[in-house]
């Protein structure tokens, strides 16, 4: 009897092959797409988490401290690009554009327990609330003109990023570490349509908030 099966020719599986590989590498590449917009909202959410954190603590430490808001207040040494500011029982010890890493420093909160601003022992200067790769693109503190000044009111503007300096439009494109900003800090955006743009998120927030306790 006549065998009439027969098996693939060398071009049939290489057809084959080739089209298996052509699904995989989209397979593959939407893959990594899902994943980078996955992080890119995580990094997203934890910024504006973070921001939202600062802001609220500020609140709690203007509104039920009977403390006065201290800006600039002179205290212990400060390093390098550090300014500090005293709300109620709580000193915050800051740095613009600085990101947070081994060396680097965002904002830090201390508690006085007790003590003048500027008589508190510096310590570690107190606990990061910033978390690593953040920075504090602006920190401002204001009695809002807006509103009746005797109500003891305090307006609290924070901008944070998340990101390198390449992906921030106040650093020159191409910029590292060492590089300069060309801008001022709480002017950053996230740099789009470049590699790497998605691992960057700004979060800005401005509130007002009263006095409860004098």
């Amino acid at each position: 009897m006549r065998n009439n099966q027969r098996g693939f020719t060398l071009v049939e599986l290489m057809i084959a092959s080739a089209a298996f590989s052509l699904v995989l590498l989209i397979a593959s590449s939407t893959a990594i797409q899902i994943g980078k917009l996955y992080y890119k909202g995580l990094i997203q959410s934890k910024t504006q988490e973070t921001a939202r954190g600062i802001a609220d603590e500020i609140t709690g430490s203007f509104q039920f401290a009977s403390g006065k808001v201290i800006a600039g207040a002179s205290g212990p040494p400060m390093p390098a690009g550090h300014q500090q500011v005293c709300i109620g029982d709580t000193r915050y010890t800051y740095a613009i554009d600085q990101k947070v890493g081994p060396t680097g420093t965002g904002i830090k909160a201390q508690r006085l327990n007790g003590a003048a601003c500027a008589d508190a022992t510096p310590g570690s200067f107190g606990r990061e609330l910033l978390g690593t790769n953040m920075r504090l693109l602006e920190l401002n503190l204001n009695p809002p003109t807006y509103l009746d000044s005797e109500k003891e009111t305090l307006q609290i503007k924070i901008r944070i990023a998340y990101g390198d300096n390449d992906l921030l439009t106040h650093y020159p494109e191409n910029a590292d570490a060492s590089s300069a900003p060309i801008a001022a800090a709480n002017t950053g955006l996230c740099r789009s349509g470049i590699a790497g743009g998605s691992f960057c998120a700004v979060s800005s927030l401005d509130n007002v908030v009263k006095k409860r306790l004098n």
